[in-house]
This record gives structure tokens, C-alpha cells and sequence, in this order.
């Protein structure tokens, strides 16, 4: 696709079912494409707790994009509508933008970030980064944060446990204060996420 840095998939992955310790349900979309995104959404019969995309988050002159495939592989810059349509408008409680500077609006402050769009878009909570961050501080933090919400803690105490437990880590994660947390305008959902 020609984004670099390459990013360790599988490597997040295994560290987020580990973490889960049987209590976090992962289904993974293999394509990384809009309509492998649709495709999952589509077959399960409610709506996700959460949904988790990885990757890389650029900002293009059209606005922020999500990196992701197309049909035969290559580079698609996805927006926050056809995110959004892809998701059919069957909001999970939390969606996680894991990739560089999601939570990052553009310079000038007209285009919002890729978080703030998919909140006005009808998203509750979504999760995004607000400058560039290393897969391996990405991945360590999505790890705590699955840890704790299979653990039914709350989507506001998951994100502080996780922010300190990168904040904490040996040696500290220079990165924990970079995740920003969106709402719509109900505010932040207190009670728990019912993971398998």
C-alpha cells in the first residue's frame, strides 16, 4: 500500500486477546477495506460493543482519512462518511480509531478530526490519537484497554486505566497523554460494555 511505517496487525491482535483473558470477543476483518468492514458489520445480527479499526490516520486536503484497502489491495483514504455507511449507521457504544493523529483536526480548525466527524455522524464515544504514535505504545494501550472493559469497568475508567498504565509502564510511554477521548452531546457513557 506504500504507508510506512509497516504496522504489526497480528502482533495487536494476539496482545489484545491476551489481554482480554477470554472475556473480549474479537471478531477480525481480514481485507482491511470499506467493504470487508460492511461485510462484518453486516453479518452479525446486533450491533458491536466496540469497534476497533488499526491503522494509519492521515489528513488530506479533503479532510481526515482513514488508511485503508480497496477491493484488489490497493491505497483507498477512507472518510468518516463511508466509514459511517459501511457501519450502516448501527453505532457500536465505542469506536477506536487506533492510528496516527485521528483525534487531530487540521491546522487551520475547519475540518474536524476523524473522531469528532464520526461523533457528529451519530458515533456516542469514539477513541483517537492526537499526534503520531508508535504501534507498539498503540497496541500496549488498546492491550490495558480491553483488559479492563472485559473486566465490565466503564469506557471512562478503561481509558484513564489504560492512559496510566502506559504512563506508568517501564520505561513510561512518552505517548499516554496523546489519546483523546469524543462524545456526542449525551455525554459519556458510565456503565459498563457487555463483553462476551
Amino acid at each position: 500500500m506504500g504507508v510506512q511505517p509497516e504496522l504489526a496487525f497480528e502482533a495487536e491482535e494476539a496482545e489484545i486477546l491476551q489481554a482480554g483473558l477470554g472475556q473480549v470477543h474479537v471478531v477480525v476483518e481480514e481485507s482491511g477495506s470499506i467493504g470487508g468492514l460492511a461485510s462484518v458489520v453486516q453479518a452479525e445480527p446486533e450491533p458491536f460493543d466496540v469497534i476497533h479499526l488499526s491503522g494509519h490516520g492521515v489528513m488530506t486536503a479533503d479532510g481526515p482519512r482513514f488508511v485503508m484497502e480497496d477491493e484488489v489491495g490497493a491505497r483507498h483514504d477512507a472518510s468518516a462518511e463511508e466509514i459511517t455507511d459501511a457501519l450502516r449507521h448501527h453505532w457500536p457504544r465505542l469506536v477506536f480509531l487506533s492510528g496516527c493523529s485521528t483525534g487531530q483536526a487540521a491546522d487551520t480548525g475547519l475540518l474536524a478530526s476523524m473522531a469528532e466527524a464520526l461523533v457528529k455522524a451519530g458515533a456516542p464515544t469514539v477513541l483517537g490519537w492526537a499526534r503520531p504514535v508508535g504501534d507498539i505504545a498503540a497496541t500496549r494501550l488498546a492491550a490495558s484497554l480491553y483488559q479492563s472493559l472485559g473486566r465490565g469497568d466503564s469506557i471512562v475508567v478503561a481509558v484513564t486505566e489504560a492512559r496510566r498504565a502506559m504512563a506508568g509502564a517501564t520505561p513510561p510511554s512518552s505517548a499516554w497523554h496523546l489519546l483523546r477521548l469524543y462524545a456526542d452531546r449525551k455525554g459519556l457513557p458510565l456503565g459498563r460494555i457487555q463483553v462476551d
